[in-house]
Protein backbone atom coordinates (compact mmCIF):
# COMPACT_ATOMS: atom_id res chain seq x y z
CA UNK A 1 0.00 0.00 0.00
CA UNK A 2 2.57 2.37 0.94
CA UNK A 3 4.34 2.06 -2.25
CA UNK A 4 1.49 2.34 -4.40
CA UNK A 5 0.38 5.59 -2.49
CA UNK A 6 3.98 7.32 -3.65
CA UNK A 7 3.26 6.16 -7.08
CA UNK A 8 0.23 7.75 -6.72
CA UNK A 9 1.76 11.24 -6.03
CA UNK A 10 4.28 11.22 -8.55
CA UNK A 11 1.66 10.37 -11.03
CA UNK A 12 -1.59 11.41 -10.14
CA UNK A 13 -4.56 9.04 -12.12
CA UNK A 14 -5.50 10.19 -15.68
CA UNK A 15 -2.35 12.34 -15.62
CA UNK A 16 0.15 12.97 -18.51
CA UNK A 17 3.63 11.15 -17.85
CA UNK A 18 5.25 13.06 -20.05
CA UNK A 19 4.16 16.48 -18.79
CA UNK A 20 4.69 15.66 -14.78
CA UNK A 21 8.74 14.83 -16.26
CA UNK A 22 8.91 17.94 -18.15
CA UNK A 23 7.37 20.41 -15.01
CA UNK A 24 9.88 18.53 -12.67
CA UNK A 25 13.01 19.50 -15.02
CA UNK A 26 11.95 23.18 -15.14
CA UNK A 27 11.26 23.32 -11.52
CA UNK A 28 15.12 22.02 -10.89
CA UNK A 29 16.13 24.71 -13.54
CA UNK A 30 14.94 27.44 -11.87
CA UNK A 31 16.16 26.54 -8.34
CA UNK A 32 19.40 25.99 -10.06
CA UNK A 33 19.18 29.50 -11.75
CA UNK A 34 17.88 31.18 -8.48
CA UNK A 35 21.28 29.95 -6.87
CA UNK A 36 23.71 30.67 -9.74
CA UNK A 37 25.83 33.84 -8.44
CA UNK A 38 26.57 36.84 -11.49
CA UNK A 39 27.29 40.43 -11.27
CA UNK A 40 24.40 43.04 -11.12
CA UNK A 41 24.44 45.63 -13.30
CA UNK A 42 25.16 48.13 -10.62
CA UNK A 43 28.05 46.04 -10.11
CA UNK A 44 29.13 46.09 -13.37
CA UNK A 45 28.90 49.96 -13.61
CA UNK A 46 31.03 50.53 -10.58
CA UNK A 47 33.52 48.13 -11.49
CA UNK A 48 33.96 49.79 -15.53
CA UNK A 49 34.01 53.39 -13.40
CA UNK A 50 36.80 52.33 -10.62
CA UNK A 51 38.71 49.94 -13.05
CA UNK A 52 40.57 53.56 -15.12
CA UNK A 53 41.15 55.47 -11.93
CA UNK A 54 43.29 52.58 -10.00
CA UNK A 55 45.11 51.16 -13.65
CA UNK A 56 45.15 55.40 -13.94
CA UNK A 57 46.51 55.97 -10.82
CA UNK A 58 49.42 53.24 -10.88
CA UNK A 59 50.44 53.77 -14.67
CA UNK A 60 51.39 57.90 -13.47
CA UNK A 61 52.97 56.53 -10.23
CA UNK A 62 55.35 54.65 -12.67
CA UNK A 63 55.91 57.13 -15.01
CA UNK A 64 56.57 60.09 -12.11
CA UNK A 65 59.19 57.38 -10.72
CA UNK A 66 60.98 56.80 -14.00
CA UNK A 67 60.67 60.98 -14.16
CA UNK A 68 62.57 61.20 -11.08
CA UNK A 69 65.25 58.66 -11.70
CA UNK A 70 66.95 60.99 -14.13
CA UNK A 71 66.60 63.91 -11.55
CA UNK A 72 68.00 61.83 -8.81
CA UNK A 73 70.66 60.76 -10.52
CA UNK A 74 71.50 63.91 -11.29
CA UNK A 75 71.34 65.36 -7.76
CA UNK A 76 73.40 62.33 -6.61
CA UNK A 77 76.36 63.46 -9.40
CA UNK A 78 76.40 66.80 -8.01
CA UNK A 79 76.21 66.16 -4.60
CA UNK A 80 79.38 63.77 -4.97
CA UNK A 81 81.03 66.28 -6.98
CA UNK A 82 80.42 69.02 -4.62
CA UNK A 83 82.11 66.62 -1.69
CA UNK A 84 84.94 66.08 -4.21
CA UNK A 85 85.18 69.74 -4.57
CA UNK A 86 84.79 71.23 -1.13
CA UNK A 87 87.78 68.89 -0.12
CA UNK A 88 89.84 70.25 -2.80
CA UNK A 89 89.17 73.91 -2.60
CA UNK A 90 89.39 73.70 1.14
CA UNK A 91 92.74 72.33 0.93
CA UNK A 92 94.07 74.71 -1.74
CA UNK A 93 92.80 77.76 0.07
CA UNK A 94 94.19 77.09 3.12
CA UNK A 95 97.76 76.64 1.28
CA UNK A 96 97.89 79.24 -0.46
CA UNK A 97 99.46 82.27 0.46
CA UNK A 98 99.28 83.93 -2.45
CA UNK A 99 95.99 84.65 -5.01
CA UNK A 100 94.42 86.30 -8.07
CA UNK A 101 91.33 86.54 -9.83
CA UNK A 102 93.53 88.27 -12.57
CA UNK A 103 94.01 85.31 -15.78
CA UNK A 104 96.46 87.75 -16.85
CA UNK A 105 98.55 87.82 -13.59
CA UNK A 106 102.54 87.54 -14.23
CA UNK A 107 105.72 86.28 -11.89
CA UNK A 108 104.86 83.60 -11.92
CA UNK A 109 101.63 83.22 -14.73
CA UNK A 110 98.16 81.45 -14.20
CA UNK A 111 98.19 77.70 -14.42
CA UNK A 112 97.15 76.81 -17.17
CA UNK A 113 96.65 80.35 -18.95
CA UNK A 114 93.35 79.94 -21.84
CA UNK A 115 91.82 76.65 -20.41
CA UNK A 116 88.34 78.66 -20.49
CA UNK A 117 86.92 81.32 -18.34
CA UNK A 118 89.51 82.22 -15.09
CA UNK A 119 87.66 81.58 -11.70
CA UNK A 120 90.75 81.77 -9.40
CA UNK A 121 93.99 81.02 -9.16
CA UNK A 122 96.22 79.79 -5.69
CA UNK A 123 100.04 79.38 -5.23
CA UNK A 124 102.28 78.34 -2.44
CA UNK A 125 105.70 77.12 -2.12
CA UNK A 126 106.63 75.53 -5.07
CA UNK A 127 102.73 75.10 -6.30
CA UNK A 128 100.12 76.57 -7.81
CA UNK A 129 96.97 75.69 -8.28
CA UNK A 130 94.15 77.23 -10.88
CA UNK A 131 90.02 76.79 -11.52
CA UNK A 132 88.92 77.50 -14.47
CA UNK A 133 85.37 76.91 -16.05
CA UNK A 134 86.01 74.84 -19.39
CA UNK A 135 83.87 74.07 -21.68
CA UNK A 136 83.42 71.30 -24.31
CA UNK A 137 80.32 71.31 -26.58
CA UNK A 138 77.16 72.25 -24.72
CA UNK A 139 78.27 71.08 -21.29
CA UNK A 140 80.53 73.96 -19.00
CA UNK A 141 82.81 71.72 -15.85
CA UNK A 142 84.77 73.97 -13.03
CA UNK A 143 88.39 72.51 -13.65
CA UNK A 144 91.57 72.34 -11.23
CA UNK A 145 95.06 72.23 -12.58
CA UNK A 146 98.00 71.66 -10.95
CA UNK A 147 101.11 73.27 -12.07
CA UNK A 148 104.87 73.46 -10.21
CA UNK A 149 107.47 75.55 -10.04
CA UNK A 150 108.27 75.96 -13.51
CA UNK A 151 104.91 76.40 -14.91
CA UNK A 152 104.12 72.70 -15.66
CA UNK A 153 100.59 71.39 -15.29
CA UNK A 154 101.47 67.74 -13.51
CA UNK A 155 97.63 67.38 -12.70
CA UNK A 156 94.07 68.22 -13.85
CA UNK A 157 90.27 67.33 -12.98
CA UNK A 158 87.09 68.33 -13.43
CA UNK A 159 85.70 68.62 -10.41
CA UNK A 160 82.03 70.08 -10.76
CA UNK A 161 79.47 70.47 -13.72
CA UNK A 162 78.63 74.17 -13.65
CA UNK A 163 76.50 76.68 -15.76
CA UNK A 164 78.66 78.88 -17.98
CA UNK A 165 78.43 81.88 -16.16
CA UNK A 166 77.86 81.05 -11.73
CA UNK A 167 81.74 79.82 -10.88
CA UNK A 168 82.92 83.46 -10.34
CA UNK A 169 85.75 83.48 -7.04
CA UNK A 170 84.52 86.03 -4.04
CA UNK A 171 87.43 87.20 -2.05
CA UNK A 172 86.08 88.39 1.25
CA UNK A 173 88.30 91.33 2.38
CA UNK A 174 89.14 91.94 6.64
CA UNK A 175 87.42 94.75 7.62
CA UNK A 176 84.58 94.90 5.07
CA UNK A 177 82.05 93.11 7.37
CA UNK A 178 82.12 89.83 5.45
CA UNK A 179 81.00 90.69 2.00
CA UNK A 180 82.67 90.08 -1.02
CA UNK A 181 85.36 92.58 -2.47
CA UNK A 182 84.69 93.20 -6.23
CA UNK A 183 87.96 94.88 -6.36
CA UNK A 184 91.55 94.77 -4.89
CA UNK A 185 94.77 94.33 -5.64
CA UNK A 186 94.01 90.61 -6.59
CA UNK A 187 92.22 91.53 -9.38
CA UNK A 188 95.37 92.73 -11.02
CA UNK A 189 97.55 90.42 -10.25
CA UNK A 190 98.91 87.98 -7.18
CA UNK A 191 98.26 88.97 -3.59
CA UNK A 192 99.04 87.60 -0.64
CA UNK A 193 96.33 86.22 1.41
CA UNK A 194 97.47 87.68 4.66
CA UNK A 195 94.78 89.00 6.73
CA UNK A 196 92.00 87.49 3.72
CA UNK A 197 89.52 86.05 6.06
CA UNK A 198 88.11 84.14 3.43
CA UNK A 199 87.86 83.39 -0.39
CA UNK A 200 84.31 81.39 -2.01
CA UNK A 201 82.97 80.21 -5.50
CA UNK A 202 79.14 79.99 -5.81
CA UNK A 203 78.86 77.05 -7.86
CA UNK A 204 75.33 75.85 -9.80
CA UNK A 205 75.29 72.32 -10.65
CA UNK A 206 74.28 72.49 -14.65
CA UNK A 207 72.18 69.45 -14.71
CA UNK A 208 70.43 69.78 -11.09
CA UNK A 209 70.81 73.14 -11.09
CA UNK A 210 71.97 72.54 -7.26
CA UNK A 211 73.48 75.26 -5.67
CA UNK A 212 76.24 75.86 -3.01
CA UNK A 213 79.23 77.94 -2.72
CA UNK A 214 82.23 76.79 -1.34
CA UNK A 215 83.75 78.63 1.29
CA UNK A 216 87.53 78.27 3.00
CA UNK A 217 89.96 80.16 4.89
CA UNK A 218 93.91 80.76 4.51
CA UNK A 219 95.55 79.21 7.47
CA UNK A 220 97.05 81.98 9.59
CA UNK A 221 100.45 80.87 9.69
CA UNK A 222 102.72 81.06 12.56
CA UNK A 223 106.10 82.72 12.95
CA UNK A 224 107.96 79.24 13.22
CA UNK A 225 106.27 78.02 10.27
CA UNK A 226 107.58 80.18 8.07
CA UNK A 227 104.66 82.27 7.30
CA UNK A 228 103.13 86.16 8.09
CA UNK A 229 101.09 85.99 11.51
CA UNK A 230 98.17 86.72 9.82
CA UNK A 231 97.12 84.08 6.75
CA UNK A 232 99.66 83.13 4.48
CA UNK A 233 102.75 85.57 2.47
CA UNK A 234 103.83 85.51 -0.31
CA UNK A 235 106.07 82.24 -0.36
CA UNK A 236 106.31 82.13 -4.28
CA UNK A 237 110.01 81.26 -5.00
CA UNK A 238 111.25 81.53 -8.73
CA UNK A 239 114.50 79.81 -9.61
CA UNK A 240 116.57 83.11 -9.31
CA UNK A 241 114.68 86.27 -7.04
CA UNK A 242 117.08 88.74 -6.99
CA UNK A 243 116.02 92.05 -4.76
CA UNK A 244 116.58 95.92 -3.79
CA UNK A 245 119.54 96.94 -6.09
CA UNK A 246 121.13 93.38 -7.41
CA UNK A 247 121.63 92.45 -11.08
CA UNK A 248 123.59 89.20 -12.84
CA UNK A 249 126.86 89.66 -13.48
CA UNK A 250 128.74 86.59 -15.89
CA UNK A 251 131.96 87.39 -16.02
CA UNK A 252 133.89 84.27 -17.40
CA UNK A 253 134.51 83.36 -21.15
CA UNK A 254 132.64 80.09 -21.04
CA UNK A 255 130.54 80.33 -18.42
CA UNK A 256 126.19 78.89 -18.51
CA UNK A 257 124.08 79.59 -16.04
CA UNK A 258 120.99 77.65 -16.45
CA UNK A 259 117.43 78.04 -14.39
CA UNK A 260 115.32 76.00 -13.82
CA UNK A 261 111.81 78.30 -13.53
CA UNK A 262 111.41 82.19 -13.85
CA UNK A 263 113.83 84.39 -13.29
CA UNK A 264 112.45 87.81 -11.14
CA UNK A 265 114.80 90.77 -10.74
CA UNK A 266 113.57 93.54 -8.77
CA UNK A 267 115.87 96.35 -10.07
CA UNK A 268 117.36 99.75 -8.90
CA UNK A 269 120.66 99.19 -11.01
CA UNK A 270 120.99 98.73 -14.65
CA UNK A 271 121.30 96.96 -16.76
CA UNK A 272 120.00 94.25 -14.65
CA UNK A 273 122.09 91.63 -16.94
CA UNK A 274 126.00 91.46 -17.76
CA UNK A 275 127.27 88.80 -19.96
CA UNK A 276 131.14 88.99 -20.54
CA UNK A 277 131.39 87.01 -23.68
CA UNK A 278 129.75 85.81 -26.74
CA UNK A 279 130.22 82.17 -25.77
CA UNK A 280 128.34 82.60 -21.87
CA UNK A 281 124.83 82.78 -21.38
CA UNK A 282 121.94 83.43 -18.60
CA UNK A 283 118.63 81.73 -19.18
CA UNK A 284 115.26 80.17 -17.82
CA UNK A 285 114.59 76.72 -18.27
CA UNK A 286 110.40 78.28 -18.78
CA UNK A 287 111.78 81.31 -20.91
CA UNK A 288 110.78 83.65 -17.99
CA UNK A 289 112.89 86.62 -17.29
CA UNK A 290 111.01 89.25 -15.66
CA UNK A 291 112.45 93.04 -14.62
CA UNK A 292 109.95 94.99 -12.80
CA UNK A 293 109.29 98.20 -14.23
CA UNK A 294 111.73 98.27 -16.89
CA UNK A 295 109.11 99.51 -19.67
CA UNK A 296 105.27 99.13 -19.11
CA UNK A 297 104.04 95.79 -18.10
CA UNK A 298 104.10 93.08 -20.10
CA UNK A 299 106.69 94.56 -23.01
CA UNK A 300 110.02 93.61 -23.47
CA UNK A 301 112.88 95.54 -21.58
CA UNK A 302 114.94 98.21 -23.78
CA UNK A 303 118.28 96.77 -24.68
CA UNK A 304 119.99 98.95 -22.20
CA UNK A 305 118.69 96.60 -20.11
CA UNK A 306 121.31 93.53 -21.36
CA UNK A 307 124.67 94.19 -21.88
CA UNK A 308 125.16 90.43 -23.39
CA UNK A 309 128.42 90.87 -25.81
CA UNK A 310 126.66 88.47 -27.75
CA UNK A 311 125.60 85.83 -25.22
CA UNK A 312 122.73 84.51 -24.55
CA UNK A 313 119.96 85.69 -22.48
CA UNK A 314 116.93 84.92 -21.83
CA UNK A 315 114.67 88.09 -22.97
CA UNK A 316 113.79 90.48 -20.45
CA UNK A 317 110.05 91.28 -20.36
CA UNK A 318 108.83 94.40 -18.12
CA UNK A 319 106.11 93.72 -15.11
CA UNK A 320 104.69 96.01 -12.74
CA UNK A 321 103.98 92.97 -10.24
CA UNK A 322 106.69 93.55 -7.04
CA UNK A 323 107.45 89.96 -5.72
CA UNK A 324 108.60 90.59 -2.53
CA UNK A 325 111.07 88.79 -0.17
CA UNK A 326 108.99 85.45 0.37
CA UNK A 327 111.00 84.70 3.39
CA UNK A 328 111.11 87.92 5.02
CA UNK A 329 108.52 86.71 7.79
CA UNK A 330 110.83 83.92 8.53
CA UNK A 331 112.60 84.12 12.21
CA UNK A 332 116.29 83.95 12.35
CA UNK A 333 117.33 80.37 13.81
CA UNK A 334 118.50 79.80 17.18
CA UNK A 335 119.96 77.42 18.58
CA UNK A 336 119.01 76.06 22.59
CA UNK A 337 123.20 74.37 22.73
CA UNK A 338 126.48 74.69 21.30
CA UNK A 339 127.80 72.83 18.61
CA UNK A 340 131.06 71.08 18.26
CA UNK A 341 133.68 69.54 16.09
CA UNK A 342 135.68 66.69 16.62
CA UNK A 343 139.16 65.50 14.39
CA UNK A 344 139.82 61.89 13.43
CA UNK A 345 141.66 60.04 10.91
CA UNK A 346 144.49 61.90 11.86
CA UNK A 347 143.04 65.41 11.92
CA UNK A 348 141.76 64.65 8.22
CA UNK A 349 137.75 64.54 8.74
CA UNK A 350 136.05 66.75 11.27
CA UNK A 351 132.82 66.17 12.45
CA UNK A 352 130.68 69.11 14.00
CA UNK A 353 127.07 68.14 15.50
CA UNK A 354 124.18 70.73 15.13
CA UNK A 355 124.21 73.96 17.62
CA UNK A 356 125.24 77.61 17.91
CA UNK A 357 129.04 78.34 17.12
CA UNK A 358 130.68 81.64 18.83
CA UNK A 359 133.58 81.32 16.20
CA UNK A 360 134.25 80.25 12.77
CA UNK A 361 134.28 76.45 11.66
CA UNK A 362 137.49 75.98 9.62
CA UNK A 363 139.19 73.41 7.80
CA UNK A 364 142.36 74.41 6.71
CA UNK A 365 144.30 70.99 6.04
CA UNK A 366 144.64 69.74 2.43
CA UNK A 367 142.79 67.23 1.08
CA UNK A 368 140.51 67.11 4.06
CA UNK A 369 136.68 66.57 4.68
CA UNK A 370 134.39 68.76 6.85
CA UNK A 371 131.29 66.13 8.16
CA UNK A 372 128.84 68.04 9.77
CA UNK A 373 125.94 66.14 11.24
CA UNK A 374 121.72 66.89 10.29
CA UNK A 375 120.60 69.89 12.17
CA UNK A 376 121.23 73.15 12.13
CA UNK A 377 123.98 75.22 12.70
CA UNK A 378 123.79 78.72 14.06
CA UNK A 379 127.52 80.25 12.70
CA UNK A 380 128.16 83.60 14.41
CA UNK A 381 131.90 83.28 13.63
CA UNK A 382 130.96 82.13 9.77
CA UNK A 383 132.86 78.97 8.35
CA UNK A 384 135.93 78.63 6.92
CA UNK A 385 137.30 75.92 4.51
CA UNK A 386 140.81 77.43 3.14
CA UNK A 387 142.45 74.03 2.33
CA UNK A 388 142.90 72.42 -1.42
CA UNK A 389 140.73 69.73 -2.56
CA UNK A 390 139.12 69.63 0.69
CA UNK A 391 135.31 68.19 1.07
CA UNK A 392 132.24 69.72 2.58
CA UNK A 393 129.44 67.29 3.18
CA UNK A 394 125.66 67.04 5.30
CA UNK A 395 122.61 65.76 4.62
CA UNK A 396 119.49 67.30 6.23
CA UNK A 397 121.70 70.92 7.26
CA UNK A 398 120.66 74.58 7.72
CA UNK A 399 123.33 76.59 7.83
CA UNK A 400 122.92 80.32 9.11
CA UNK A 401 125.22 82.58 8.70
CA UNK A 402 124.73 84.99 11.57
CA UNK A 403 128.37 86.55 11.44
CA UNK A 404 131.45 86.55 9.88
CA UNK A 405 131.84 84.97 7.05
CA UNK A 406 131.05 81.80 4.72
CA UNK A 407 134.33 81.58 3.12
CA UNK A 408 135.28 79.02 0.79
CA UNK A 409 138.54 79.90 -0.58
CA UNK A 410 140.70 76.30 -1.56
CA UNK A 411 140.98 74.91 -5.32
CA UNK A 412 139.57 71.71 -6.16
CA UNK A 413 136.87 72.16 -3.62
CA UNK A 414 133.73 69.39 -3.24
CA UNK A 415 130.51 70.41 -1.64
CA UNK A 416 127.86 68.23 -0.97
CA UNK A 417 125.27 70.08 1.25
CA UNK A 418 120.99 68.64 1.55
CA UNK A 419 118.28 70.88 3.47
CA UNK A 420 116.21 69.47 6.03
CA UNK A 421 113.12 67.76 4.61
CA UNK A 422 110.99 68.84 7.54
CA UNK A 423 110.49 71.29 10.21
CA UNK A 424 110.33 75.06 10.10
CA UNK A 425 113.08 75.25 7.83
CA UNK A 426 112.67 72.55 5.55
CA UNK A 427 114.27 73.44 2.01
CA UNK A 428 116.44 75.82 3.22
CA UNK A 429 120.34 74.87 3.26
CA UNK A 430 122.02 78.34 3.48
CA UNK A 431 120.58 81.21 5.48
CA UNK A 432 122.58 84.77 5.45
CA UNK A 433 121.21 86.94 8.40
CA UNK A 434 119.02 90.05 7.00
CA UNK A 435 121.67 92.75 8.26
CA UNK A 436 125.38 91.09 6.37
CA UNK A 437 125.90 92.23 3.03
CA UNK A 438 129.17 89.87 2.80
CA UNK A 439 129.18 88.67 -0.27
CA UNK A 440 128.61 84.64 0.43
CA UNK A 441 131.44 82.48 -1.51
CA UNK A 442 129.86 79.31 -2.32
CA UNK A 443 132.55 77.69 -4.27
CA UNK A 444 135.76 78.89 -4.02
CA UNK A 445 137.41 80.06 -6.87
CA UNK A 446 138.67 76.62 -8.96
CA UNK A 447 135.87 73.82 -7.13
CA UNK A 448 135.84 70.60 -8.13
CA UNK A 449 132.17 69.72 -7.75
CA UNK A 450 129.49 71.59 -6.06
CA UNK A 451 125.61 70.57 -4.74
CA UNK A 452 123.57 72.47 -2.65
CA UNK A 453 120.17 70.76 -2.64
CA UNK A 454 118.17 73.72 -1.04
CA UNK A 455 116.90 77.06 -1.61
CA UNK A 456 120.47 79.53 -0.91
CA UNK A 457 119.10 82.96 0.87
CA UNK A 458 121.29 85.50 1.53
CA UNK A 459 118.83 88.68 1.04
CA UNK A 460 120.97 91.32 1.79
CA UNK A 461 123.88 90.11 0.11
CA UNK A 462 125.35 88.86 -3.41
CA UNK A 463 125.95 85.44 -3.92
CA UNK A 464 129.43 83.98 -5.73
CA UNK A 465 128.47 81.12 -7.60
CA UNK A 466 132.11 80.02 -9.41
CA UNK A 467 132.47 76.80 -11.65
CA UNK A 468 134.77 75.53 -13.79
CA UNK A 469 135.11 74.58 -17.08
CA UNK A 470 137.10 71.08 -16.04
CA UNK A 471 134.32 70.38 -13.58
CA UNK A 472 131.14 69.07 -13.30
CA UNK A 473 128.13 70.90 -13.16
CA UNK A 474 127.94 73.21 -10.04
CA UNK A 475 124.36 72.84 -8.88
CA UNK A 476 122.14 74.77 -6.45
CA UNK A 477 118.78 75.11 -4.65
CA UNK A 478 116.55 78.66 -5.99
CA UNK A 479 118.77 81.37 -4.72
CA UNK A 480 117.54 84.73 -3.08
CA UNK A 481 119.64 87.54 -3.03
CA UNK A 482 120.25 90.99 -4.14
CA UNK A 483 122.79 89.51 -6.84
CA UNK A 484 124.53 86.53 -8.65
CA UNK A 485 128.36 86.68 -9.91
CA UNK A 486 129.95 83.76 -12.05
CA UNK A 487 133.63 84.30 -12.47
CA UNK A 488 134.63 81.56 -13.97
CA UNK A 489 134.57 79.16 -17.21
CA UNK A 490 131.87 76.69 -15.83
CA UNK A 491 128.13 75.42 -15.80
CA UNK A 492 125.69 76.56 -13.21
CA UNK A 493 122.77 75.14 -12.62
CA UNK A 494 120.21 76.63 -10.36
CA UNK A 495 116.19 76.15 -9.01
Amino acid sequence: MTRNWRRARAFPQGGNRSYSLLTHSLGRARRRLANDGGFTLVELIIVIIIVPVIVGAIGLGIITVLDQQSSVQNRLKDSSASQLTSALFARDVQSSTMLTLDASAAAPAVCNPGAGAFVLGLQWAQTEVSYWATTSGSNTELTRYVCNGSGTVTNSLGVAAVTSSQAQACVVESGHSGTCQPSGSWTTGWASTAGIPGVSVPVVGSASKYAYTLLAVPRAWTPTSGGTSAGGGNTFIPGVLLLGSGSVFVAGNQANISVNGPIYIAKTASPAITIGNQNSSFTSSTNTLLVYNCAAGGSNCPASEVSSNGGTVTQPVATSTVITDPLSSMPAPTASAAGSCTFSNGGSTETCTPGSYSSAITLGANDATLQLNPGTYVLNGGIQVTGNNDTVTGSGVLLYIGGGAMKFSGNGLTVDLTAPTSGAYATLVVFQSRTDSTALNLTGSGPTAITYGGIVYAPDASVAINADSSNQTASFGPIIAQGITENNNGTVSIG
